[in-house]
């Protein structure tokens, strides 16, 4: 496969990234995957088999994710962001993982939500972390919309 922009921005071989799958990844998979030439990505509850009790909990949790991706490659990978929804422009979850994004030094996230927040948009950009966004409710408009926001790339899912 040929490189493209993104792959060279995020530093990947092949332009695959896979799934965050809240549940189903681990460090060992999005190891995998990026050792593979992709971008792995740890989903919000990435290795786990119960629910984080707290924000606190759930970025304790995504710390160590992180430390055991780091021991199994050297490779890119991303770290699953959701945006404030609701109307909201705050979450306590959303904030303790950009508190861990910026602690363990991520570069990349797979950001998601209904639309592209502002807010979030400046406080990553200022840590010079790449932003792959994907629209829950994706439509031309919203993905032209998002596009202008700063975002590095778009992504396009669409459930079965």
């Amino acid at each position: 496969m040929k490189s493209n922009r993104i792959t060279n921005l995020i530093g990947i071989k092949y332009p695959v990234i896979s799934a965050a799958m809240t549940w189903v990844t681990s460090a060992e998979f999005v190891a995998a995957v990026s050792n593979a030439g992709g971008m792995g990505v740890l989903g919000p509850n990435a290795g786990q088999k119960e629910k984080a009790t707290s924000a606190e909990d759930m970025a304790d949790r995504l710390t160590k994710e992180i430390r055991k991706v780091r021991e199994l490659t050297n490779k890119p990978f991303a770290v699953n962001y959701i945006f404030p929804m609701g109307g909201a422009s705050e979450d306590p979850f959303t904030n303790a993982v950009f508190e861990v994004l910026v602690k363990e030094n991520v570069k990349n996230v797979i950001a998601i939500g209904q639309r592209v927040v502002d807010r979030e948009m400046k406080r990553l950009k200022e840590h010079n972390i790449n932003v792959i966004y994907r629209d829950l409710s994706p439509t031309v408009e919203k993905l032209v919309e998002a596009a202008k926001t700063g975002v590095d790339a778009l992504t396009y899912c669409y459930g079965l």
